[in-house]
């Protein structure tokens, strides 16, 4: 791995939450040798697949593995999605899904069109998807099997645009639908959210009172998060606005935002601790950590003066670790971890006692790495 990695140990705080408080460890990932990079998503073993430039192919992103801190070149252009706990990881590469496995790539198939996605993956190693049919007609929400194969899970309401994003351990999936024909024109577009359950089907979610939705993921208890347009938002083609949602018991809660007008979430782990992506009263995107009713800002958690600016988190597994995309004090988009565990002897630099107070580790930075007005 190249490229310079901050590190700091934290003692966290989240406040809003009686007696609570959190050791962690922040680090920033890295690049394969360019300037930038953003994580997707983190499994139970600390494992970390995302997109980075790299030294030599500095316009194009390439899927990444962060495993025992060193960041790997899966050798593609694109960017990993998904990984689950065997470190199968999913993602898209040149218009087309693919699976990583045991060292080697493969396509999952397609619905016979020339452009096809994977994005989240299950224990199982199905994975949640989307696939244009034969002569690019329509596209359809899919699952891609373990063993080969492919389900078209079709679309809601006659809409012949549908994409697949999450799927749990129980073969659920989540994402969106176009709900109209010829949905293209985006002229009366509505986009819903839904849920596809194996034996019964895909069904409509429902929105804060607006005319879309998006379900971005789904645990096991078939929580689901995502993004909907509150009641007051304008149509798709005008300027409109999100909130970041919570679908749990057939009810939609809505998350809020840090004052501003949109949030997104992005993950939700076993015990329902969601994160995303907030804007702030002056339009800044900000991460977000929301549980037990409170949406916590990532950036009140770093050390005061650290120069980053943490902008989305996308995926949190079922021990707290959060990874994401920042922007560092150079200026550079940077992939990155935030462990909030008290233990984190999976991370190499390991953490400190919550209460040990704040340590700031910052590596040299590489004569070859220019700010971005240097460049």
């Amino acid at each position: 791995m190249k490229g310079p990695r901050t590190i700091f140990a934290l003692a966290l705080s989240l406040y809003g939450f009686a007696s609570v408080a959190l050791a962690g460890t922040f680090i920033d990932l890295g690049t394969l040798g360019g300037n930038e990079s953003g994580a997707r998503a983190i499994n139970n073993a600390g494992d970390i697949v995302g997109s980075s430039r790299n030294a030599t192919d500095t316009q194009e992103d390439h899927p990444f593995l962060y495993s025992n801190g060193v960041m790997t070149d899966l050798g593609l252009r694109g960017t990993a999605y998904g990984i689950n706990s065997a470190g199968q990881i999913s993602g898209i590469t040149d218009n087309s899904a693919f699976l990583y496995s045991g060292g080697s790539v493969t396509n999952p198939g397609s619905l016979g069109g020339s452009h096809s996605e994977a994005a989240g993956i299950n224990s199982a190693g199905q994975i949640a998807g989307s696939s244009f049919g034969t002569g690019n007609n329509f596209e359809h929400a899919v699952v891609y099997s373990a063993g080969g194969g492919i389900t078209d899970l079709g679309a809601l309401e006659g809409g012949d645009t549908c994409q697949a994003i999450g799927i749990n351990n129980a073969g659920q999936v989540v994402g969106y639908s176009y709900t109209i024909t010829n949905s293209n024109t985006r002229g009366t577009v509505s986009i819903a959210g839904f849920l596809y359950t194996p034996g019964i089907g895909m069904t409509n979610i429902g929105s804060l009172g607006g005319g879309y939705t998006v379900a971005e993921a789904i645990n096991d208890a078939g929580q689901i998060v995502g993004l909907s347009a509150p009641s007051g938002g304008l149509p798709l083609n005008s300027s409109s606005f999100q909130h970041a949602f919570l679908y749990s018991g057939g009810i939609m809660i809505d998350l809020g935002t840090f004052g501003g007008l949109n949030s997104t979430a992005m993950g939700i782990n076993a015990v329902g601790q969601i994160v995303g992506t907030a804007q702030t009263a002056n339009g800044e995107d900000h991460a977000f950590l929301y549980e037990g009713g409170v949406m916590t800002d990532l950036n009140s958690l770093l050390p005061r003066g650290s120069g980053w600016q943490l902008s989305v988190a996308n995926g949190i597994n079922d021990l707290g670790q959060i990874v994401g995309t920042g922007t560092n004090a150079r200026g550079f988009q940077r992939a990155f971890l935030l462990d909030t565990r008290a233990d984190c002897t999976s991370v190499p630099q390991g953490c400190r006692p919550a209460g040990a107070g704040r340590r700031e580790i910052v590596e040299p930075v590489p004569e070859d790495e220019a700010a971005p007005s240097e460049r």
